[in-house]
């Protein structure tokens, strides 16, 4: 009996080698996100070539403190951040921007319990530090980032992705 007889049962064995290409792709993500630079610039100007609505807010620190949290239950601090508007630099970016918290875990699909180790250290951003928000598509690493010049200056100088005609339909607009 060949296996054909009976379908196929896992995308191994209908797309190999795209297999092969997303388990690079997750073995390169948990190599970054353990090195001391998780979210290098490459990555933040690739953000804004490959995702037509992404936005990027450069924010600046009014205040930190610490906040009681209550997750399901469970009763942490977390530190909580307030930030000002200083210039919208791709896209509409969306606030509130007052009491951001620091997400200890991030979604990572692959890993057993869909959440992996926000790769970006807590610490308390002080009142003047400026910060790159990104927004309008879904991901959560390096969601907000240290706008360092050489971060901020990936971002400005990145070319935007073109849009499609079906990504106009997507969002309802024409």
């Amino acid at each position: 009996m060949l296996l054909g007889d009976y379908g196929c049962d896992s995308v191994r064995q209908v797309v190999p080698l795209l297999w092969q290409d997303r388990e690079q792709l997750v073995d390169k993500t948990n190599t970054r996100f353990a090195s001391t630079n998780p979210c290098p610039d490459e990555i933040l100007a690739g953000r804004i070539r490959t995702l037509p609505d992404v936005s990027v807010a450069l924010l600046e620190v009014v205040r930190s403190r610490t906040v009681e949290v209550n997750r399901e239950g469970e009763r942490t601090m977390e530190i909580a951040t307030d930030y000002q508007l200083k210039e919208a630099i791709w896209g509409e970016p969306q606030g509130p921007w007052t009491g951001i918290l620091y997400r200890p875990g991030i979604q990572w699909k692959p890993s057993p319990n869909g959440l992996i180790a926000n790769p970006i250290p807590p610490s308390f951003p002080k009142p003047g530090e400026r910060f790159l928000f990104f927004g309008g598509a879904t991901f959560d690493s390096c969601r907000v980032v240290r706008a360092t010049p050489s971060a901020e200056s990936a971002v400005r100088n990145a070319v935007a992705a073109p849009r499609r005609g079906e990504d106009y339909l997507v969002e309802g607009r024409k």
